[in-house]
């Protein structure tokens, strides 16, 4: 890397940034997890983490913003039983490929597109968190 690129990565203060990433890159059971893969413009993630291979991630719609208010999960449908929450709350249930809605409140859904689950969020901050389920 050079030029400005370095400014801006001096800027994130990653202990040993570079180094861990040229000397312990990602196994490929990382790339299995959730992810959140696409995120409109009017949504803020102001927190997503995997752990125990499941996805809590906080989310909020920015009113006055373009955009679906809508997030992309993959790698969660098609890969057995999982529950979708939002603040603690079972939204939906997915098995495979369908997905069974609980009792959630109107404005954040939870449906399917293929693959990829799809969260429409929702002015109000909350955590969802997609956990796989035995």
């Amino acid at each position: 890397m050079t030029g400005n690129v370095l400014l801006g990565y001096a800027r994130l203060n990653v202990p040993d940034g570079l180094w861990g990433l040229y000397n312990q890159p990602w196994d490929r059971a990382h790339f299995t997890e959730p992810a959140l893969t696409a995120v409109e413009r009017d949504v803020e993630v102001s927190q997503a983490e995997v752990t125990d291979g499941g996805l809590r991630t906080r989310l909020r719609r920015l009113p006055g913003l373009p955009g679906e208010g809508t997030v992309t999960i993959s790698r969660v449908a098609g890969r057995g039983r999982w529950a979708v929450e939002a603040d603690g709350q079972v939204m939906a249930k997915i098995e495979n490929n369908s997905a069974e809605r609980g009792h959630e409140p109107p404005p954040p859904t939870v449906h399917l597109a293929g693959e990829e689950v799809i969260l429409r969020c929702d002015e109000q901050p909350r955590v969802f968190t997609l956990r796989p389920e035995s």
